[in-house]
């Protein structure tokens, strides 16, 4: 019969039992079967065709998305710039072991994820990366990030525990500006700068521990706007504290 006089055939879910039914042959013509595409993230291929990057949400709608590790055989190396801004539905995020690298406003204004755990071959943070997600309360960056960019977690007022790894050697300007809920911080001695606010407004930071000496503590390049609140005023290191000192401009209010 024709394709439209199959259309009219009524033909049950377990007509054909396990059999997988991929075409039908008319005599008009041949239909196809067409299965819903399964939801999944937008990637891209890299210009060389030998890694990829997810750069979009796509047609996932669930709130706890698991980033592949492989697209097209290649292996998912990034997560781009934008690639998830503002999906306010995201609350937890699986990342592969193959992505060295977090792209700027990645996750930003992502304001229900509450947790973050990056794998170790990750090794930079762009900026804004994870800008104003409100309810982000951890976040463990793995061994081997070296920079986090400028306003990396710009007001992530819920953020109370965070693990910076072993091999930071950047933290960019204002990156933790106004996490007010950090109570504690603990930096290791690959550290070799600290940007202007980094960490100023928050209110909360009670004590910060150096995992170097004293004296290289002090080879730290320091922006000249301080990073710490004034009610930071020593640093521990594993041979004594450092005492800090404000900006030369700096007036409470």
């Amino acid at each position: 019969g024709s394709i439209a006089e199959w259309d009219n055939v009524f033909v049950p879910e377990e007509a054909f039992g396990n059999i997988e039914i991929k075409r039908i042959k008319c005599a008009d013509g041949v239909i196809e079967s067409s299965e819903p595409e399964a939801a999944s993230l937008e990637y891209k291929l890299a210009p060389d065709g030998r890694s990829a990057r997810v750069v979009g949400i796509g047609s996932i709608a669930d709130a706890d998305i698991v980033i592949d590790a492989t697209y097209l055989g290649v292996p998912v190396t990034e997560i781009a710039d934008n690639a998830f801004f503002g999906c306010s539905a995201v609350k937890s995020v699986i990342i592969p072991e193959s992505v060295t690298k977090i792209g700027a406003h990645a996750f930003s204004l992502c304001s229900s994820l509450e947790s973050i755990v990056l794998p170790d071959g990750v090794t930079s943070i762009g900026e804004y990366a994870f800008h104003a997600c409100e309810n982000l309360k951890t976040a463990d960056l793995g061994e081997s990030v070296v920079s986090i960019g400028s306003n990396a977690f710009f007001a992530c007022r819920r953020l109370d525990s965070i693990d910076l790894g072993g091999k930071l050697q950047t933290i960019g300007d204002s990156a933790f500006f106004e996490c007010v809920s950090l109570k504690s911080l603990t930096l290791p001695k690959t550290l070799k700068s600290i940007g202007a606010m980094a960490f100023s407004e928050c209110k909360s930071i009670e004590s910060v521990t150096y995992n170097g000496t004293a004296a290289e503590w002090k080879k730290i390049t320091l922006d000249e706007m301080w990073a710490f609140e004034p009610s930071v005023a020593l640093v521990k290191c594993s041979d004594g504290e450092v005492s800090l000192s404000l900006p030369t401009d700096y007036n409470e209010t």
